[in-house]
This record gives C-alpha cells, sequence and structure tokens, in this order.
C-alpha cells in the first residue's frame, strides 16, 4: 500500500485517539454513576438540593468525580463574569459545601 493511501487513515486514527481518550478518562471518573442506581439517585437529589438551596441553575454545575459516598464538582455562575470556576465537595444525602481547597 502506498504511503499516501495510509495518511488519511492514519490521520483518523490520531483524532479518534484524541477525542475518545478524554472521554474515557471522563468516564472512568464517573463510572459508579453508570453502575450503581443507588448512588446514581442519590447524586441527582443530592445535586437537585444544593443547586436549589443556593439558587443556583443545575446547568452550572459540572460534575467531575464520585463515589460511594462524595461528590466533586466544579460551579460556574452562568452570567460567566471573570469569576473562575468554584470547586466543591459535598456528601450524598446532605446539602453541605466543602471547598475543595480544604
Amino acid at each position: 500500500m502506498p504511503r499516501s493511501s495510509r495518511l488519511p487513515a492514519l490521520f483518523f486514527t490520531l483524532v479518534l485517539l484524541a477525542v475518545a481518550f478524554p472521554l474515557a478518562l471522563r468516564a472512568w471518573r464517573l463510572q459508579l454513576l453508570f453502575l450503581d442506581a443507588g448512588v446514581r439517585s442519590a447524586a441527582r437529589s443530592t445535586l437537585e438540593a444544593v443547586t436549589a438551596e443556593r439558587g443556583w441553575l443545575l446547568s452550572d454545575v459540572r460534575l467531575e468525580k464520585a463515589d460511594a459516598s462524595s461528590l466533586l464538582f466544579l460551579y460556574r455562575d452562568h452570567r460567566r463574569t471573570a469569576v473562575q470556576d468554584r470547586c466543591f465537595v459535598v456528601r450524598l444525602r446532605s446539602t453541605r459545601l466543602i471547598p475543595c481547597e480544604s
């Protein structure tokens, strides 16, 4: 096979890996939400309670990591001000936020 005919396949493979790898890492950090319906339900109700209590939009929250007892998420105000994302940890079935720095 000539070299020029392999170039598109190589390019496609590299692009596919560049897209799939970050998605696979994210799915791995959130795998418990896919595998455990109880954790998934608790995570949903906890995030809904936290956002409702603080007047946040649920779309302003980006879930980064989930385990059996807590969630780590980033919050960014929907107005997209110059304020950076704020990182929080919340225990499942609780609305008490713990900043990631502590």
